[in-house]
């Protein structure tokens, strides 16, 4: 009694991760709840859900359409989804030096199915973990990157309009220093003040 009992458990188990699995691949294959029961054919999307609580299980003639929608190859979701619903299946075919026997297994050391599966759902998690921290870091750093180019930019601006007030300071200083360029402004200034004195008519001139 306490054998099956303890079978059950281990099913339901196995199911529940099972289903947590089919559940993230879905979500990376994009698709919602309904949309794949749309692609599925199923006629209620609760279906889906209740595949994905554990609730149940996918019928081995709708693994290809299982697979395809979720893009999968066939081959690699069935051996994964035989580990969750036919752990000693799976074991004959994908682990043969392996004992079968629970007993056994504990007895050598090895996991159980259950044991098994929750070691790699930790495993899966905590690789969804890691990814989510890369992406995170791919996105500061994108963000780092382009503040400084925004400030590679800046500066460049900042450094070409001090070179051109420099350049103007310095024609402006050649200016006031060279005592040739003061004469030969105040010459030109005498020059054309005489010129618009001669130029001018005189009292004289005018009343005529």
């Amino acid at each position: 009694m306490y054998t099956n009992q303890r079978q059950n458990q281990d099913t339901k188990e196995l199911r529940r991760l099972g289903g947590r699995w089919l559940k993230e691949r879905r979500e990376s294959a994009g698709l919602s709840q309904r949309q794949l029961a749309e692609i599925l054919g199923v006629e209620y999307y609760t279906f889906i859900s209740q595949i994905e609580t554990g609730h149940g299980r996918i019928p081995p003639d709708r693994y290809e359409a299982w697979a395809s929608a979720i893009g999968l190859e066939l081959a690699d979701f069935v051996r994964e989804i035989l580990r969750y619903y036919d752990p000693v299946t799976f074991t004959i075919l994908f682990n043969t030096t392996g004992a079968t026997d629970g007993a056994t297994q504990n007895a050598v050391g090895r996991d159980t199915p259950v044991q098994d599966a929750r070691a790699r759902d930790a495993l899966t998690a905590e690789n969804r973990q890691l990814q989510e921290q890369v992406r995170e870091l791919q996105r500061l750093l994108g963000k780092k990157t382009m503040e400084l180019e925004q400030m590679r930019e800046k500066l460049a601006g900042h450094a070409q309009a001090a070179g051109k007030r420099a350049a103007s300071d310095r024609r402006s200083s050649a200016l006031d220093i060279d005592p040739r360029t003061r004469a030969g402004t105040a010459r030109r200034k005498a020059t054309n003040i005489a010129s618009a004195v001669d130029g001018a008519p005189s009292y004289g001139e005018a009343g005529d």
